[in-house]
């Protein structure tokens, strides 16, 4: 059975859905801002966002990135509204070829169908006053894009923030990637995250800061100890324990130990300088 919540900030509604809510990431957050969505939601999850965007008006829908949590129901909102998604220039390659997925995924939200999408453009507006402005941030995946409202505070993180603290990496997430595009962010003023799993997120600059802050100590501490001696089974027991059931579940696609090898290809020197 879906989970379903409703979500209000200001004149901000968002939709969280999803087959279960165990951990933040099982359930997705659809957002809609006056005539915009941003991302579109998992395919299996469909009736319950198309019964959210036929409440208002919808003019155009916004991708963060390929996952098919945020793509799912990308092609059935574009045929259902007669619109063209917009999205990242790598976005829309993937989308219209297609991914294959993970069998754990396919379960969790099903494959995202093929959808032709539209570029960015120069401008993008919402409902005529919100400004928009994509801010390339790969790590978390290649053509990742969060979405920058300067004049509200607000952005739209997608899966750049989940929580204060990374305890899982998915074996082709670049860490590096991920620090650096975090750095670009900080560079921004905003205040509030819009996160597709964590939901609307007060004191968002502070939060992001924080899970920055600690990815850096998690760096250090595993060059010290790799350099004390330490295997990886090791630096991960003492720094993160044992792995969890979703490890497991997820065929070690998703592992505390992918995590402790991402931080050691990372540079020492590079945390020490950004600290």
């Amino acid at each position: 059975m879906a989970v379903l919540e409703r979500i209000k900030h200001q004149d901000l509604e968002g939709l969280r859905t999803g087959h279960m809510n165990l951990a933040v990431n099982t359930s997705f957050v659809v957002f809609r801002l006056g005539d915009t969505l941003i991302d579109a939601g998992p395919r299996n999850q469909w009736r319950h966002i198309r019964r959210f965007i036929d409440e208002r008006a919808v003019r155009q829908l916004l991708l963060t990135h390929f996952h098919e949590d945020h793509s799912g129901c990308a092609a059935r909102i574009a045929q259902h509204l007669q619109l063209a998604p917009r999205a990242g220039e790598k976005t829309g390659f993937i989308m219209r070829h297609g991914f294959q997925i993970q069998p754990y995924r396919k379960l969790m939200w099903r494959s995202a169908e093929k959808v032709i999408t539209r570029p960015f453009p120069d401008e993008i507006i919402i409902s005529g006053r919100d400004q928009v402005l994509p801010v390339a941030t790969p790590g978390h995946t290649p053509d990742l894009h969060c979405f920058l409202l300067p004049e509200r505070g607000w952005l739209c993180t997608a899966d750049l923030y989940l929580s204060s603290r990374l305890k899982l990496l998915a074996r082709e997430e670049d860490l590096h990637g991920i620090l650096r595009s975090m750095e670009t962010l900080l560079r921004h003023d905003f205040d509030t995250l819009l996160c597709a799993h964590r939901g609307v997120v007060t004191h968002g600059k502070q939060a992001l800061q924080t899970r920055y802050e600690n990815i850096c100590q998690l760096v250090e501490a595993t060059h010290h100890l790799q350099h004390q001696g330490c295997s990886v089974s090791e630096i991960r027991n003492r720094l993160l324990g044992r792995e969890p059931a979703m490890s497991f579940i997820t065929g070690f696609h998703f592992s505390k130990r992918n995590l402790i090898e991402a931080c050691l290809r990372i540079p020492q020197q590079r945390t020490q300088q950004a600290a």
